[in-house]
């Protein structure tokens, strides 16, 4: 009811806005970055990052990081595809077909989070704490120009990409806190 009150009410005036503003900013060079830009969000590449990070820990003998890992991606992406299904929000412009026709959440920002936003607690895990804000750094300037080249090229209102933050959020500090709370051995580099 909350989902449904916002993306009708205020925030969609706040969405078309925003969606107007950045179409009429369009030019192809700049097309050209924010489909670079939004590749790195895509679910093919993530999954060869979270693929390779997983086989990395299992290979070093860490399996409750690994598993930790694929725990945060798989809630995100299973809540994110449920969210779109109960919601059925329509996307700023038909680009997709099935289930990618549903904008919000937006899947490239809460799977983004959830890959790089876990990799940056694995990271931040093995340094001291005066330096563990470094690595999540790294993640949030990865996440946030990916949610903007989602908005840059249409593919997805405000409110997407915002409902995406925060759920992808969300989940990394559930399956974050959780694994922190469990004692392991060093990662090593």
């Amino acid at each position: 009811l909350l989902t449904a009150w916002l993306l009708s009410g205020w925030l969609a005036g706040l969405d078309r806005f925003l969606f107007e503003s950045l179409s009429e900013l369009r030019n192809p060079i700049a097309d050209q970055v924010m489909l670079f830009i939004t590749g790195l969000g895509d679910t093919w590449l993530l999954l060869i990052v979270l693929a390779a990070g997983i086989a990395c820990l299992l290979l070093r003998g860490r399996r409750n990081a690994a598993m930790h890992w694929l725990g945060t991606v798989a809630a995100t992406a299973l809540v994110t595809y449920l969210l779109k299904l109960v919601i059925a929000a329509p996307r700023p412009a038909p680009l997709y077909d099935g289930l990618s026709i549903y904008s919000f959440p937006s899947t490239h920002t809460t799977l983004s989070i959830a890959v790089y936003g876990f990799m940056a607690v694995l990271v931040a895990r093995e340094l001291m704490p005066a330096r563990r804000w470094a690595p999540y750094l790294g993640a949030a300037l990865l996440v946030i120009p990916i949610g903007f080249s989602r908005l840059y090229l249409g593919a997805h209102w405000l409110s997407d990409v915002l409902g995406g933050l925060a759920l992808g959020l969300a989940t990394l500090a559930l399956f974050g806190i959780a694994y922190r709370r469990h004692p392991a051995q060093p990662l090593g580099w």
